[in-house]
């Protein structure tokens, strides 16, 4: 699944939830690191030559782009999205710097967003560092003789059983096959 960092909880709801999810951040764009900005900038170019847009370059606006949209490339999406829908909509089939002002993330909501994504940053790095503690718990005890108490086996061994086999009927469904 992909989402936002609400799924992190999700994935304890359950041991088969935590078998099969793992949780990979793909970290946001940040404005104060100059190679995040160049790299910013790179994906506002890329989004500005498959839109068409007339009287202006809004990868020009790519630190304010960044600034307004926290450095996420899904919300920079969903930002020209719906400024390329607002000049749709005006009958217009280019992207105007007036249809990106109209469509601007509002401060309140740029705050919102980024309470939720520092959250979401502190719960993963904690759960990073609870990850590489050793569980004692659900280690099982072991006697003196490092024999294991209880039904289950050392990890990677197997309880040796004798499976009940008819060895006659093996052998002549081998030898029927042989014939054949």
């Amino acid at each position: 699944m992909i989402g936002s960092y609400e799924l992190i909880q999700f994935q304890s709801r359950s041991g088969r939830l935590g078998r099969r999810a793992r949780p990979v951040h793909l970290r946001r764009y940040l404005l104060d690191d100059a190679e995040d900005q160049n790299e910013f900038e790179s994906v506002v170019t890329f989004f500005q030559d498959r839109l068409p847009q007339s009287g202006f370059a809004f990868a020009d606006e790519y630190l304010t782009l960044m600034d307004q949209t926290l450095g996420c490339v899904g919300l920079l999406k969903q930002w020209l999205d719906r400024a390329y829908f607002n000049a749709l909509w005006s009958e217009r089939r280019d992207m105007r710097k007036r249809d990106l002002q109209d469509t601007a993330p509002s401060p309140d909501l740029v705050e919102r967003w980024l309470e939720e994504i520092n959250t979401g940053e502190t719960e993963l790095r904690e759960r990073a560092k609870g990850a590489t503690k050793t569980q004692t718990k659900s280690i099982p005890k072991t006697t003196p003789a490092g024999k294991t108490r209880g039904r289950r086996p050392k990890p990677f061994q197997r309880k040796t059983i004798a499976d009940p086999v008819d060895t006659a009927r093996h052998a002549r469904v081998a030898a029927s096959s042989r014939a054949a």
